[in-house]
């Protein structure tokens, strides 16, 4: 399928008992050796989304672009509920390099990666264990999940008394001057997409998302994002990924003045990605 000026394919790609979701894009018809960017969202992001905020622009640059989602996330959740979200992300983005590998526009050795949101996560981990992936860009860079998440929350909920933890089924019960409608809404998703049984145990499990030592094996030029409102723990493990990587690191703290200082830049979108793109551009030439 051709939309307007580049190509459109869409894919269901096996991944132990379920499928992947994912869209592949090049910026001509012709099957000839291309820069590809590799894109994957968060928790709430989609597809179609980080299209229009990160997909078009790179496909203006002359990249394939390489849309993609795992258990637990938006895209999966729609053909797949009962799948969850899993801290070894990087099975799921070996997976999807596997199916695009050999496609005569892509060029292996210009194979790069992008995770937004909680996406950093999932970019982060899977370049500590994926070498075929050749430079990545964070926005922005989470290498412990849990401390991010608790970092926000105030308190850390894996260590709820018994009295004190609910389920799914408790949360209609629970008084909305002790628990707010919005905050209901966002405990019951978190439950769900990370598929365990209450929000103690949700916390307990989230501690497993972590890059630990393997972030040392990130050996590629990797790219380093995050606004300056977003707070204290993204910024502290935007430093720490600075620090630790292996490879050539650059960064960019966006700013209020920019209209990029909040989570995503979601503020001003297109000067996120031509920041991240003018550093892909300088890196694969």
């Amino acid at each position: 399928m051709n939309h307007a000026w580049h190509t459109f394919e869409e894919a269901m790609v096996t991944y132990k008992s379920v499928e992947l979701p994912v869209y592949i894009m090049s910026p001509g018809p012709e099957p000839i050796k291309r820069k590809t960017l590799l894109i994957v969202s968060g928790f709430d992001g989609t597809l179609e989304e980080e299209y229009i905020m990160h997909g078009y622009p790179a496909l203006e640059r002359g990249y394939n672009v390489v849309h993609f989602a795992g258990p637990g996330q938006m895209d999966m959740y729609r053909f797949f509920s009962n799948t969850h979200f899993e801290p070894d992300f990087e099975n799921v983005t070996g997976t999807v390099i596997d199916y695009i590998k050999d496609r005569p526009e892509i060029d292996m050795e210009r194979l790069a990666l992008m995770g937004i949101s909680f996406g950093g996560y999932f970019a982060t981990r899977s370049a500590a264990h994926e070498p075929r992936i050749k430079a990545l860009i964070a926005n922005s860079p989470i290498i412990d999940l849990h401390a991010y998440l608790v970092g926000f929350t105030g308190f850390d909920p894996a260590g709820l008394p018994d009295d004190q933890n609910f389920t799914v089924a408790d949360i209609p019960n629970i008084p909305d001057e002790v628990f707010p409608r919005e905050k209901k809404v966002s405990a019951e998703s978190l439950i769900i997409r990370y598929g365990q049984p209450s929000f103690r145990d949700a916390f307990v499990y989230i501690k497993e998302f972590k890059v630990g030592e393997a972030i040392k094996n990130i050996k590629c030029p990797s790219l380093a994002l995050v606004g300056s409102g977003e707070g204290g723990e993204p910024e502290a493990q935007y430093k720490t990924f600075v620090e630790s990587v292996s490879g050539p690191v650059s960064k960019y703290e966006f700013t209020e003045f920019e209209g990029a200082d909040t989570h995503c830049q979601v503020g001003n979108p297109s000067f996120a990605a031509a920041v991240a793109y003018d550093w892909l551009d300088e890196v694969f030439g």
